[in-house]
Parts: structure tokens; C-alpha cells; sequence
């Protein structure tokens, strides 16, 4: 009898952990699979009243902040209760209960094995929201920033465009503004340039003019304006008078000033350029800057 007794209890205990290793092994694969979440937390409570000694008295709750699902028997007053909580994500929180509710009478606890599948079912089941959570995160991310760098692309497509616009008018500005100097100025400057009855100064303001007009034509006077927007109006014509290869004599002379004045002009005119160093000579870079 006692032989049959331990026979029977050790029948039912290898029933039971083949019962586990099943729940364990389904669990497992549902944990790995890319069913719905809601699917999952069905299938686990499901899986679990499953895997307990009493399956008919069983009933387990999945719960998460979005969603609680729930299986098996619940009447009356539970005799044994199990409450596993995991934290994961960003302050979410997983909770599976597990109970008995027995019949009338009866007094059904949960052993140490039921009690180990559910906390370790909880941990793994905790696990796998997190990382899902985390997966749903970074394909948003993926999907923002996807969406970001098209914007972002289309943007310099429109700034490409608008700077090839821009650059057109500036272009046919200065088409248009080369195309006016030779039609309404240069014809007079000729006819200047034959008259034989200018004074020397008149002669000299002549031959300026005319270089500052062929600079502007030629497109060089952008950089040398670029270089000099720091100098006082004084400055900027003396600076003109040396580039078109005067000296201090003959500048004092054309503008009727003291040569030292000139001089003085021209070395305020050096440090506002950066060229304080005696090897550098200022004829040679303003000419070099054009």
C-alpha cells in the first residue's frame, strides 16, 4: 500500500513538472514571437492556470498600464493568492495575480513550484515589454528622424534653388549695370579724353575715373570694397589715388593737403588693413586685392 502510495505521489509530481516545462517551453516561444502584446498577456494567463496543480480552480490576471486580461475560475473567496509586480520602461508597471478559488469547503494553496513559474514568468514577461517598448521607441525615432532628413533635404534643395536664383540677379544686375556704363558713361568719357582743353587735374580725375570704371567692369572691385569698408571717406580716396600708383607728393598736390597729412592718412590706412610690417607695400596689395 505504501509502495503504491509513493508510487501515485510520484507519478503526480513528474505530471506536474512535465506541466512546467511545457509552460516554461510555450512561454518561451510566445516571449520570442512578434504577436501583439495584448496576445501575449492572454496567452500567459492562460499558460499559467494551465501549468497549476488545479487548473479548474485557477485564475490569473495580466495587468499593464494600457490593458488587463484575465482567465479561469473566480467565485467566491480565494484561499491562496500570488501578486508578482515588475517594473519596466519608463515608470510602467506589470502585475500578475495568480489565485484559488476552490469549492465550498476546500482549502487550495499554491506550492513552491506554482509559486516560482509565476515569479519568474512575471521577470520574463516584464523583460520582454521592456524590450518591445524599447523597439516601438526606436522605430518612432528611425521614423522621425527618416522623416526630418527628407524635410531637411528638401529644405536645401529649396535653398539651392533660391541661392541659384539669387545669383542669377546678381548676375544680370551686373550685366545690366556693365551694359549702361558703356552706353551712357564711356561715350562721354571719351569725348572728354579728346578734349584739349582740360587742366592737369582735370586730366588726372579723368584717367581715375576711367580705371574705376574698367575695374567695375572687369568684376575686380568687389574684393578690394570687401577690404577697405573700415576707412573713413578720406581714407578711401587716398587708398584710390595710391592703388592707381600716386605718390604722397603728388596726392598732397591733387587734393591740396600737407604731405605730412597724406603720410599720416596712409599709415592709419595700413593698420586698418592689417599690413603694419614695413615689407609690405601698399601700392602692391591694394593692387593685388583688386
Amino acid at each position: 500500500m505504501g509502495d503504491t502510495t509513493s508510487r501515485a505521489a510520484l507519478m503526480h509530481a513528474l505530471k506536474e513538472r512535465e506541466k512546467e516545462l511545457d509552460a516554461l517551453y510555450s512561454l518561451a516561444q510566445l516571449f520570442l514571437s512578434n504577436t501583439p502584446v495584448a496576445r501575449i498577456l492572454e496567452r500567459t494567463a492562460n499558460i499559467l492556470v494551465q501549468a497549476l496543480q488545479y487548473p479548474d480552480c485557477a485564475w490569473a490576471a495580466v495587468k499593464t498600464p494600457a490593458m488587463t486580461v484575465s482567465t479561469g475560475a473566480k467565485e467566491g473567496v480565494p484561499s491562496d493568492t500570488q501578486v508578482s509586480v515588475y517594473p519596466y520602461s519608463i515608470e510602467k508597471q506589470l502585475t500578475v495575480t495568480v489565485s484559488y478559488y476552490p469549492s465550498a469547503g476546500e482549502e487550495l494553496l499554491l506550492d513552491s513550484r506554482e509559486r516560482y513559474l509565476i515569479e519568474s514568468t512575471s521577470a520574463f514577461l516584464a523583460e520582454m515589454l521592456h524590450q518591445k517598448d524599447t523597439d516601438t521607441v526606436l522605430r518612432e525615432s528611425a521614423k522621425i528622424l527618416q522623416q526630418r532628413s527628407e524635410e531637411l533635404a528638401d529644405k536645401h534643395i529649396a535653398l539651392k534653388e533660391v541661392l541659384a536664383q539669387i545669383e542669377g540677379e546678381k548676375q544680370e544686375i551686373y550685366r545690366n549695370q556693365r551694359r549702361y556704363i558703356e552706353m551712357f558713361v564711356l561715350p562721354y568719357l571719351f569725348q572728354l579724353e579728346k578734349s584739349t582743353s582740360l587742366s592737369s587735374t582735370d586730366r588726372t580725375c579723368l584717367d581715375l575715373l576711367g580705371k574705376s570704371l574698367k575695374a567695375i567692369l572687369s568684376g575686380r572691385e568687389g574684393r578690394l570694397l570687401s577690404r577697405t569698408r573700415s576707412l573713413s571717406p578720406r581714407e578711401t580716396e587716398i587708398c584710390s589715388l595710391v592703388r592707381n600708383g600716386m605718390s604722397s607728393k603728388e596726392i598732397a598736390s591733387f587734393l591740396n593737403l600737407a604731405e605730412s597729412t597724406v603720410e599720416r592718412h596712409r599709415c592709419t590706412i595700413r593698420k586698418k588693413l592689417g599690413i603694419t610690417r614695413s615689407s609690405v607695400n601698399l601700392i602692391s596689395y591694394l593692387q593685388s586685392n583688386e
